[in-house]
This record gives structure tokens, sequence and C-alpha cells, in this order.
């Protein structure tokens, strides 16, 4: 389902969520802490973007991003239900969403389980990634989503979506309790704010969204027929190699 319901809605803008934690605390290009203030006491209501065209690009590879992740980590990634907001009491301002799981055993351990997150960014910014590493804002969503869980380590899934690409980079974020210890005193500054209905920074930096043709690659069908296809091809010959090896079990009995 691509629009969330209102109460799914209303649950995600009452605490602060991974997404948010950045914007919480000033560094975010997505806007400043009073614009996210006025988004959580409801004075503004974001606009509706699951049609745009990137996001209905990453909904739909996310799947393909999935998969290539556990074939290159050669694990299984227990998909985490997006109707289950993660809390922790410690934490009251806080909420997790994570991706996915890694689990040690089939269950979840804080010092064994690791977070999965995955990302279909635009070419370019797979570009900035590949020159620059992880941007700071999925850091810090990492860091939170460590803080809320108590885990230790996080996994992103980084895809491509370049049809003359089309894969998966493992990029691993290890706990630092420095930088915990840091957003825990800036969220908590921030939501006792919140809270009080107290004035929130108004400074944000600049969101960079150039519409070059390379960002634009992300827009086309292309990318989509691409991995449709790649899906396809993949499961042909998914199905044929196990053909074969019925056919050799077989040619082995006679």
């Amino acid at each position: 389902m691509s629009r969330k319901s209102e109460a799914w809605l209303r649950e995600q803008r009452a605490t602060i969520g991974g997404g948010a934690a950045a914007q919480a605390i000033g560094i975010s290009p997505l806007g400043s802490p009073d614009e996210l203030a006025q988004v959580m006491r409801g004075i503004i209501i974001p606009p509706d973007i699951s049609d745009l065209s990137p996001v209905r690009c990453g909904r739909l590879l996310e799947p393909l991003a999935v998969q290539l992740l556990e074939e290159l980590l050669e694990r299984k990634i227990e998909r985490h239900d997006q109707d289950n907001f993660l809390y922790n009491s410690k934490f009251p301002w806080a909420h997790a969403l994570p991706d996915g799981w890694l689990h040690e055993d089939g269950k979840f351990d804080p010092q064994t389980s690791e977070l999965v997150e995955i990302k279909v960014p635009t070419p370019a910014t797979c570009k900035r990634i590949e020159a620059e590493g992880l941007s700071e804002q999925w850091i810090v969503q990492a860091q939170h989503y460590m803080m809320v869980t108590e885990t230790m380590r996080a996994n992103f899934g980084i895809l491509n979506p370049s049809p003359f690409v089309l894969q998966v980079k493992h990029h691993v974020v290890e706990r630092d309790q420095e930088l915990i210890d840091r957003l825990i005193v800036c969220e908590r500054e921030f939501w006792d704010k919140l809270q009080a209905g107290e004035e929130l920074p108004r400074e944000s930096a600049t969101f960079i969204w150039t519409q070059t043709d390379e960002v634009r690659t992300l827009e086309t069908p292309e990318a989509i027929e691409t991995a449709r296809a790649f899906l396809v091809a993949r499961d042909q010959r998914d199905n044929g190699e196990s053909d074969l090896e019925a056919a050799r079990a077989v040619l082995l009995e006679l």
C-alpha cells in the first residue's frame, strides 16, 4: 500500500523517527527543527509524495534491493512490519521503524541482531555516496534506530537504479555511543520545547535536488523495465537450473 492511513500518519508524527532525527537536531537539508515541530503539532500538513516518480521507483525496486543484499551477505533479511512502531521507555520522544533485520537464530537479541535499511537513491546520489560515503542524515538515522532498539550495528543496502548498473552496495554503520549521547541531548531538547510550545530554530540547510539529466534517469521507465526484466530473467534462470538438477538426478538413477 503506497498511501498511509491517517492513524499511521498520526503515530508517525507523534514522536521523532529515524527520518526526522537529523531535522530535529538541525542538520537536515529537508527542513528546520521549527518546520518539523509545526508538522508534529499539526500546523503544517506535509504534501503526499507517494505518487512522485522517485518515490514510486524506489518502492518498486526495494524488493530487488533486498534480494540482492541477501545474496551479497548470504543471509536472510527479515522484513520489519511497517505498522509496528518500536519504542523504548528510556527515550519517550523517539520511535524506530527499520526496513528489516539480520537475526542470529531467527530471534531478536540486541547484542547480535542488526538493523537493515534499504535505500534506492538517484544515480547522482549514488555517485556522491561513492565519493563521500553515506550522508550525515543517514548516519544519524542509523544511530537513532540503534538508540531506540539498543542494537550495535546497522546495514545499509543501497541500490543504484541506473539501468546500466542496477547493483546493490553494502554499507555498515557501527554503534557510536558518543554520537548517540549527543543525539539524546539534542532530541530531548527538541522534545521539551515541542511539548512546551516553545519556538524552535528556523535555520535549515538548502535541500539540493538538482534536476540534471542524471537525476532524471530514475524518472524514465527504462530503470523500471530493466528491473522487471532482471527479475524475470533471474526467475527463469533459477527455474532452468532446478529443471537441470532434476534431470541430472533422474539420469543418475537410470
